[in-house]
């Protein structure tokens, strides 16, 4: 999945602007640890995370199911 991955420090990201619209629709973006343990609680493993060569601060988020 292509998204934004909000970085644990307090520091300015291209993602944070987009996080607040989406705040005002009941959306929210997500850092690296709060997908980890999503993927986690739906019965996947977040393998990697490679960052989007953009100024948005998008990334590819991969996973592979748990126990298969």
């Amino acid at each position: 999945m292509n998204e934004h991955i909000i970085p644990e420090a307090n520091v300015p990201h291209p993602g944070k602007l987009l996080d607040i619209t989406m705040l005002s629709i009941g959306g929210r973006e997500r850092t690296e640890v709060e997908w980890r343990d999503l993927f986690g609680r739906s019965g996947f493993a977040l393998t990697q995370v490679v960052p989007l060569p953009t100024f948005s601060g998008a990334g590819v988020i991969e996973g592979v199911p748990v126990g298969i």
